[in-house]
């Protein structure tokens, strides 16, 4: 959540904010790149299993699938950064809440997963 409450403070800033002005895939393109690596810098530190990880990811097949998750993740982000600069940190949250509807009946039709009363 505040993920998304800071992203439309800078999406939505009524002062002329430098990073208003720049385009989503280029706030991507700065950002993107520093997550996957502390993301992968605290998974060498806290996963033990880490480092045999990345030595199976030098397959070429992997890579390839490696690209083509993470530029399926860039179009989502983007989707994402585009709805809070249309909306607010707080509707999207509810849209992203009320998307977990149909995910989770899918489950229970096709997988015939049990959702218990706490859920």
């Amino acid at each position: 959540a505040q993920r998304w409450a800071m992203a439309q403070v800078v999406l939505q800033s009524p002062r002329g904010s430098a990073l208003r002005g720049t385009s989503k895939l280029q706030l991507l393109a700065r950002t993107l790149p520093i997550t996957g690596a502390i993301s992968m810098l605290l998974a060498l530190i806290f996963e033990p299993g880490a480092t045999t990880a990345l030595q199976a990811a030098a397959a070429p097949n992997l890579l390839a699938r490696v690209l083509m998750v993470a530029m399926g993740l860039t179009a989502m982000l983007y989707a994402e950064l585009k709805l809070v600069s249309l909306l607010s940190a707080v509707a999207f949250n509810v849209l992203s809440t009320l998307h977990q509807i149909p995910i989770v009946l899918a489950g229970v039709v096709f997988q015939h997963n049990t959702v218990s009363q706490s859920s």
